[in-house]
């Protein structure tokens, strides 16, 4: 909560930097899409 923040523009910045860290946006994420096979196992 910020004083006198009235409509959030003050805050905008701060809460801009926050939710990027949050969310980790910009951070580029690599995937591995090698597949493995499903086997069923019956005891």
């Amino acid at each position: 909560m910020v004083e006198n923040g009235s409509h959030g523009y003050y805050s905008a910045y701060v809460a801009r930097d926050v939710i990027e860290q949050y969310f980790k946006l910009g951070e580029t994420i690599e995937e591995d899409r090698t597949a493995v096979p499903y086997i069923e196992q019956q005891n």
